[in-house]
């Protein structure tokens, strides 16, 4: 985020292990992005060739005109000090913040929030991650917005919101098996539109990539590639080889 966040406190990592999920309330805990950006400058000759770095709108923030400013001080922190990823990716969603930003994911929004980052950006392609839990026309509307300004990729899903384990009155972000399905559905619902449309952007599955079979399903939809964590924690630190093998 632009600014440094503390994070929520207590309890704010769980696992479901008879679904394989996983669900998380760290609040956007981080530095910040100056302070990142200053890390990673130091470290540029220990970097992978391949790096992506995710920013976040800032919760809280509903003001356009901060947004945007926001949006684009955070990118220009990494530009400008001389680390360029491979991509950056825009969070529009943040479900483990109880100030979620569901508002940013309109087409309107996206529209301008990510026409800015594109333009600055230029030759760095910019993924845009979303919700799983909007309508089928936000879908539509989202990733028309997307291919309209130039982004490169939308990834679908961030985590999914639901009550706690501790505290059916908190809501935080399920990943893994939970959230296999609504990511999938709407993976399916993008990859339609994208289709019908004839649209370039590129789809990333992103929710419950747990095995081989489970990465098929993405596949199947025509989807080619994907993202992960929960199988970090459930296969191991070779989670990626191993479902590769499996599929």
């Amino acid at each position: 985020t632009r600014y440094p966040r503390l994070g929520n406190s207590g309890v704010v990592l769980w696992r479901d292990v008879a679904t394989r999920s996983t669900q998380n309330y760290v609040g956007l805990k981080n530095p910040g992005v100056k302070a990142v950006a200053a890390f990673l400058h130091r470290h540029l000759p220990d970097l992978p060739t391949q790096i992506g770095i995710n920013i976040a709108v800032s919760p809280g923030v509903t003001d356009p005109v901060q947004e945007r400013e926001e949006v684009l001080a955070s990118l220009a922190a990494f530009v400008e000090c001389g680390v360029i990823p491979s991509w950056f990716t825009l969070n529009l969603s943040c479900p483990n913040t109880d100030d979620d930003p569901t508002g940013n994911q309109t087409e309107d929004k996206a529209r301008d929030l990510c026409g800015a980052a594109v333009e600055y950006l230029r030759d760095v392609p910019l993924w845009v991650k979303i919700s799983p839990n909007l309508s089928e026309n936000q879908y539509c509307g989202l990733i028309a917005a997307l291919e309209d300004v130039g982004a490169r990729a939308i990834v679908a899903t961030n985590t999914l919101p639901q009550p706690t384990p501790d505290n059916p009155n908190v809501q935080a972000g399920v990943g893994g098996g939970r959230l296999h399905d609504s990511a999938l559905h709407v993976c399916r619902l993008l990859m339609l539109e994208k289709q019908q449309q004839h649209f370039g952007i590129d789809v990333i599955g992103c929710g419950g990539v747990l095995d081989g079979e489970s990465y098929r399903r993405y596949k199947a939809l025509g989807v080619n590639a994907v993202q992960y964590w929960s199988a970090l924690v459930y296969r191991g630190p070779l989670a990626a080889a191993v479902m590769m093998q499996e599929a």
